[in-house]
């Protein structure tokens, strides 16, 4: 069970623990499950979050975005750090995988600069999994040597820092649109296709679609 004071290593172990013995073959499933529920439900898109417990007693959460096309799967788990709420994400649809923190100051960020009116935190986190169905994390080498991280998402982009020796993607701030300029939001919104078109490709890659 990942616990408040954790360090980012004991956090991905038990991160990659949960998916390799249980997320995984949930995920498979659910691939399976929910393509039978489109096609039950009229062929309706549609968007759900579920919750599933882990033996490890780690609550996730799982996104699962249904459509014509494909069934998108986004699992991710709010934890207690010493700064507050924070959120862990899975990128299960990519190989290999990442791993990502989104910060309290994170979510901070994103409810004040979107003007959100969402007060609570939990509610906060789901809502903005639903808007960021597709993520990849990048990453540029700073000329202080350090490497920020940097995430189109809706309504702006994350930014933050990868812990190269852990390889650990910590995302800790939110910039929207308006403190960007226009070019710099048409290449956001450029990367953002990009991300979706290479998601869908993986996805189609594994299973066996051409």
């Amino acid at each position: 069970m990942i616990i408040k004071g954790m360090t980012f290593a004991e956090i991905k172990k038990a991160v990659m623990h949960d998916y390799d013995l249980q997320l995984r073959p949930l995920i498979n499933a659910l691939h399976i499950t929910y393509k039978r529920k489109w096609l039950l439900n009229n062929k309706k898109d549609c968007i759900e979050t579920i919750t599933y417990l882990t033996t490890t007693k780690n609550k996730w959460r799982i996104v699962v975005h249904c459509t014509k096309t494909s069934v998108h799967i986004l699992p991710y788990l709010c934890i207690e750090t010493n700064r507050g709420i924070a959120a862990v994400h899975i990128t299960a649809e990519l190989s290999p995988l990442a791993v990502m923190q989104f910060n309290t100051h994170f979510f901070q960020r994103f409810r004040e600069r979107l003007k959100l009116t969402i007060e609570k935190t939990d509610e906060l986190i789901k809502y903005f999994f639903k808007k960021n169905l597709y993520m990849i994390p990048s990453a540029t080498e700073l000329e202080n040597g350090h490497v920020q991280v940097f995430t189109p998402l809706y309504g702006g982009v994350g930014l933050g820092v990868y812990h190269e020796k852990k390889d650990f993607f910590e995302v800790k701030t939110f910039v929207d649109f308006s403190l960007l300029r226009r070019e710099q939001i048409n290449e956001i919104i450029n990367i953002q296709q990009d991300i979706i078109e290479t998601m869908i490709q993986a996805f189609d890659k594994r299973h066996g679609r051409k």
